[in-house]
């Protein structure tokens, strides 16, 4: 298709929109940098205007994607802001916008991805509504039982959601305030949950993952508190202490700590470490919750765990590598099996090196064999369009 054949076609305003919030830049600053108006950055967005195709490139240089990528049609529905679980509330405008527009992006990935693999069917029981104690519990066991899962440790978490249907894609978000967010797709009938690896640590990042699983769980379909704070920590307790039946069910765990007694000590907690695969902090917790010990034992416990300066580093984070997601990776391989994924996927999803390796999870370098500048404009040619 020729140059011309393609500026025939639409350039589509979510696309600007999405590339501007993946760059952190405000509507002021594009305008700025592309030397228009702010309205006509607006109308741009909105799609009330069409953009002259002779200021594509320009676009395309000052965002840092193909001109393929402006003119391939959105395949779904932007995600709807309060429809994502975050785990902070206090994120900047700046970040909200750059997390939700990569976080369509990985959602338009995999509804590419699953046009062309057939991905693992989804085993994940609906508990929406459920509130007390006993139906959290419930929920978690629920789970497990979908998995095929006893009621022992859970060895691999990622692994064994991702073979289960959950879609995990893991990245350094550059947030510091936010663990993950998580998201379900109505269309797809699937939960989409990103994980950020600023944290770094290994049993940090399964607690994460099963806070994002919980939400999925228990808060499917229902939007998060936008402005009630009371509410939006109610969401969040539940997440946990679903993320703690998950990872430590009740039965199991308390018969593991019967034989200590009321002589739990910190040592205790870091020899079932190994074993059960999650931070001291979240087993302290749980202990409590279960109600094992009291008030007066938790914070004994807790002043140790500080003195012994472990809300910094716990044994044994320090030496585990963190559980990585590889679904996606594996499915991109499928998909594309000459192995030419940079040429093949930018043909077909046209975006930057850099967010490809974002959502597929193949290595950067693999995906450069081409400048952005000389990217075929074949978005009208996709499977997709």
């Amino acid at each position: 298709m020729s140059a011309e054949q393609v500026h025939l076609n639409q350039v589509y305003g979510q696309r600007i929109r999405q590339a501007r919030q993946a760059r952190g830049l405000g509507v002021g600053e594009l305008a700025d940098l592309m030397d228009v108006s702010r309205n006509a950055i607006r109308n741009w967005e909105v799609e009330e205007h069409r953009v002259n195709p002779e200021l594509v490139p320009r676009l395309s240089q000052v965002l840092g994607q193909p001109d393929a990528y402006f003119y391939r049609r959105p395949e779904i529905a932007e995600a709807e802001a309060e429809m994502v679980h975050f785990r902070s509330r206090r994120l900047k405008e700046q970040d909200s916008g750059r997390l939700q527009a990569r976080f369509s992006w990985l959602v338009e990935y995999l509804t590419f991805v699953n046009q062309h693999v057939k991905l693992p069917g989804l085993q994940l029981p609906s508990a929406t509504g459920a509130e007390t104690t006993d139906e959290i519990e419930a929920a978690a066991a629920e789970v497990r039982r979908a998995w095929g899962l006893g009621p022992g440790p859970l060895l691999e978490l990622t692994r064994t959601a991702e073979l289960n249907g959950v879609f995990i894609q893991a990245f350094n978000l550059g947030v510091e305030k936010l663990d993950g967010f998580s998201y379900w797709h109505d269309g797809l009938q699937r939960p989409f949950i990103w994980l950020n690896l600023d944290k770094g640590k290994y049993a940090r990042s399964r607690f994460d993952l099963a806070h994002e699983i919980g939400h999925m769980v228990l808060h499917r379909g229902i939007a998060r508190p936008q402005t009630d704070e009371e509410a939006f920590q109610i969401f969040e307790q539940q997440a946990h202490r679903f993320a703690s039946a998950l990872l430590m069910p009740r039965e199991t765990w308390l018969g593991d700590i019967a034989p200590f007694g009321r002589n739990l000590t910190l040592s205790t907690f870091k020899a079932l470490k190994p074993k059960w695969r999650t931070s001291i902090a979240a087993m302290i917790y749980r202990t409590k919750e279960l109600g094992f010990i009291g008030a007066a034992d938790s914070t004994r416990l807790w002043k140790q765990y500080s003195s012994r300066k472990w809300r910094a580093v716990e044994p044994f984070d320090d030496t585990w590598s963190i559980e990585r997601p590889t679904l996606i990776q594996e499915a991109t391989r499928v998909m594309i099996p000459g192995g030419n994924y940079g040429t093949t996927l930018q043909q077909y999803f046209p975006l930057s090196p850099r967010h490809l390796a974002e959502l597929s999870g193949l290595p950067k370098e693999e995906l450069e064999s081409i400048p952005v500048a000389q990217l075929v404009r074949r978005a009208s040619h996709s499977p997709a369009n």
